[in-house]
């Protein structure tokens, strides 16, 4: 009877197809970060924007309120 030897994989082995999956799956990752990153950026970007709208539409308000005021006397 002759003895097939037998091949273990260790855990800490990789086939090239787990490493490429593996390398697959944290450039998605990645990316994921990446677009949180800007996605939180954006929101704090588009929040000092509205903050800034605020200010002028208040700005306008104040004027608009003096000039009605000017006219009335």
């Amino acid at each position: 009877m002759s003895k097939i030897p037998k091949f273990t994989i260790h855990q800490g082995a990789k086939t090239p197809r787990k490493q490429e999956w593996e390398d697959n799956l944290r450039g998605k990752i990645e990316v994921n970060h990446q677009i949180q990153a800007d996605t939180i950026n954006d929101l704090e970007n588009f929040s000092q924007d509205l903050q800034h709208i605020s200010l002028v539409v208040e700005c306008i308000h104040k004027n608009y309120q003096a000039l009605l005021t000017e006219n009335h006397h």
